[in-house]
């Protein structure tokens, strides 16, 4: 009789595979470094193929075992991932996995929410033109929250996010602040009812917006007062301005 595991990615069903020996690093002990091997079960389903089957004591594709990883989160809190990586005898790459692994958990435990008051902007992710797109909830008397990242600027980050919403939540939410970029605008007419009344424009780009504007009537008025003799506005720029 075949042996039935669980996939370790979707959960259904996937057939006996061979087995893979597996090490992973655990808490230190004695100035060591203790290794656990096992030769785990490997699988294969249907939809993701072969696998290695889930173990208790560690997360999938990860070198240390849960306990480990918890003392290494720890660390990187305290102090730099160079410190860390140094201190732990981890490389870079592993520090990197640990982190990721436990912004998954932390995500999967949070339910999907939309606050009432939400705030959308965009940030520089490296070097050139590459941007994410972030929203965060803003309450009184509290630190913003981010509740979504994606990649991008443009229309579709923002939309999959909205999407990711019930019609509930996206009923529930009441204003959303952001700037004038023209995606970010348009982008919650569709998805939330009385969308455009629920927009609060970033005062920095409004400012921005209005002195421009301002300028332009400073440089073309004077012309039209001069064309009949009228020099009220001359040399007045730096009052203006």
């Amino acid at each position: 009789m075949a042996t039935v595991w669980g996939c370790p990615t979707c959960g259904q069903q996937m057939q006996g595979h061979g087995q893979e020996e597996r090490r992973w690093r655990h808490l230190d002990s004695c100035q060591c470094k203790p290794l656990g091997v096992c030769a785990g079960p490997r699988g294969r389903g249907l939809e993701h193929g072969p696998q290695q089957v889930a173990v208790p004591w560690a997360a999938p594709r990860a070198r240390c075992t849960r306990l480990c990883e918890r003392l290494a989160l720890d660390v990187l809190l305290e102090c730099s991932v160079v410190g860390a990586c140094e201190w732990l005898g981890i490389s870079w790459a592993e520090a990197a996995g640990i982190k990721q692994r436990a912004v998954v958990r932390g995500l999967a435990r949070q339910p999907v929410s939309a606050p009432a008051r939400l705030c959308v902007d965009e940030q520089s992710a490296g070097c050139g033109q590459n941007y994410l797109t972030l929203v965060a909830s803003v309450e009184a008397g509290r630190s913003a929250t981010v509740e979504y990242v994606g990649a991008g600027r443009k229309r579709e980050p923002l939309e999959a996010y909205w999407q990711s919403l019930t019609p509930a939540q996206r009923t529930g939410v009441e204003a959303v602040g952001m700037d004038l970029w023209e995606p970010f605008c348009n982008s919650p007419l569709a998805p939330l009812p009385g969308a455009a009344g629920k927009l609060v424009p970033d005062p920095f780009h409004l400012v921005s917006g209005m002195n421009t504007a301002l300028n332009e009537v400073r440089q073309a008025e004077p012309r039209v007062l001069l064309e009949v003799g009228n020099q009220t506005l001359r040399g007045r720029k730096q009052l203006w301005l």
